[in-house]
């Protein structure tokens, strides 16, 4: 027990000195790895505004004759927003714009506003969302809001973008034939009626390596309860043909 062994305690609600309940399975690491492979492009990461390190990033866009003016103007913003947001200003002179541009991206920030004379001069701010490379403007009295709308966007938008990816690509099965069938041919999970036997499981992963890997809850039921029988449940096993107790999730084990 790893909190016995570093001596991790807490003060519980009876104000006695208790050891903490930990995990040892590498979640930190797995979670970082997942959001990863689940939003990455071939641009590098794209990170979901709520845990982002750096949720917006400014990039002056100058020539010899205007940085000083330009790079104001962005330190300007910068101040406007680093109170509610997680921002970073890029004024390196020893690197272009365009590779500022690519190196953002492929960091997976998800906002970046560029700065360039025209911005200056109009008071305005050009900002480009990193999920989907959309480009709009707005001024600079609006830029709290116009900043704090688009992140919202691109929260949503990255997450309807993995839910509608994942509703695709999960196919319902009525038979093992059915179940065995699906699964050579696409990737992605199949949802069909199980018994709960482990035999029915090996009996599909003995035939196409796939096996079982979600068991889903009920949508009303509470953190760690189990899915019981009901009327959606109801009907035979897709491989024995028994009745089935729960919804189960095969799918390829790599």
């Amino acid at each position: 027990h790893f909190a016995e062994a570093f001596e991790i305690t807490f003060e519980d609600k009876n104000s006695d000195e208790s050891v903490c309940w930990t995990t040892s399975w590498g979640l930190s690491t797995r979670t970082i790895g997942a959001l990863i492979m689940a939003h990455g492009d071939n641009d590098g990461l794209r990170l979901p505004p709520t845990v982002a390190p750096i949720q917006v990033v400014i990039v002056p866009i100058h020539q010899g004759d205007n940085r000083t003016e330009v790079v104001e103007y962005a330190e300007e913003i910068r101040e406007e927003l680093k109170d509610d947001f997680r921002v970073e200003l890029d004024s390196r002179d020893h690197r272009t714009p365009g590779y500022k541009f690519n190196e953002w991206e492929l960091k997976g920030v998800p906002l970046r506003l560029e700065i360039g004379p025209n911005e200056m001069e109009d008071e305005q701010v050009t900002a480009v969302r990193r999920d989907n490379g959309e480009k709009t403007g707005f001024n600079f009295e609006s830029l709290k809001s116009e900043t704090d709308s688009l992140l919202e966007s691109v929260q949503k938008g990255l997450y309807n973008e993995l839910a509608d990816y994942l509703e695709a690509n999960i196919r319902e099965a009525e038979s093992k034939n059915e179940i065995l069938g699906i699964i050579g041919k696409n990737r992605g999970y199949v949802k069909t009626r199980w018994c709960g036997k482990e035999e029915c499981e090996e009996e599909v992963k003995d035939e196409i390596s796939a096996e079982i890997v979600v068991l889903p809850f009920r949508e009303d039921s509470k953190p760690g309860g189990i899915q019981e029988e009901d009327e959606e449940t109801a009907g035979k096993c897709a491989v024995c043909d028994e009745e089935a107790k729960r919804w189960a999730y095969f799918a390829k084990n790599y």
